[in-house]
């Protein structure tokens, strides 16, 4: 799992589990589960899906010869994706967007109406493990290990005061390495 977030349906978290790029296409794979007690039915269009890299530029959904999205679609539908989740049950979409160029560090994965996923890769393009545990340097200690860099300004944590009450959810309190 690379990040999750509740979603607009009572009990349902949707997570991202993959975010690959596989050929000339970036794959990426979702969960949603259904943590209640009642059947629920998440459900998203394609049109409102896309990648966006940290020069605003979008990545929208692939489509094949005969305009249908290249992703997991409702029965009958080739631009939306809904599915009826039985409690403690989970369902598992994919889909494939054009990828960003090789120099992009940040994109945010938007699927329909969700709350966005935001992805960093590290300056020199290799995939970074565990971006909140990388070590850094420090005066007469070990160096970090080879491939690792400082976090982008934009994801460093920042301190929060004590008493200030629970962390609110923030894009960079969940972001994961970008594969290459």
């Amino acid at each position: 799992m690379l990040a999750m977030h509740e979603t607009k349906w009572p009990g349902v978290l949707v997570e991202l589990t993959e975010l690959t790029r596989k050929g000339s296409t970036l794959y990426a794979k979702l969960r949603f589960t259904n943590k209640g007690d009642k059947e629920i039915r998440p459900d998203f269009y394609y049109r409102d899906t896309y990648v966006l890299d940290e020069n605003n530029k979008k990545y929208e959904v692939l489509k094949d010869e005969k305009d249908a999205y290249l992703g997991s679609v409702a029965s009958g539908y080739t631009y939306w994706w809904g599915e009826n989740i039985d409690p403690g049950a989970s369902r598992t979409v994919w889909m494939r967007f054009a990828p960003p160029p090789a120099g992009v560090r940040v994109v945010t994965v938007q699927v329909g109406t969700m709350d966005p996923f935001e992805m960093w890769r590290s300056r020199t393009s290799r995939p970074q493990p565990d971006s909140h545990r990388r070590r850094r340097a420090r005066p007469g200690g070990p160096a970090p290990r080879r491939g690792h860099s400082e976090l982008p300004p934009v994801l460093a944590r920042r301190p929060r005061p004590r008493g200030s009450g629970p962390t609110p959810p923030r894009a960079d309190r969940c972001a994961r390495p970008l594969p290459p």
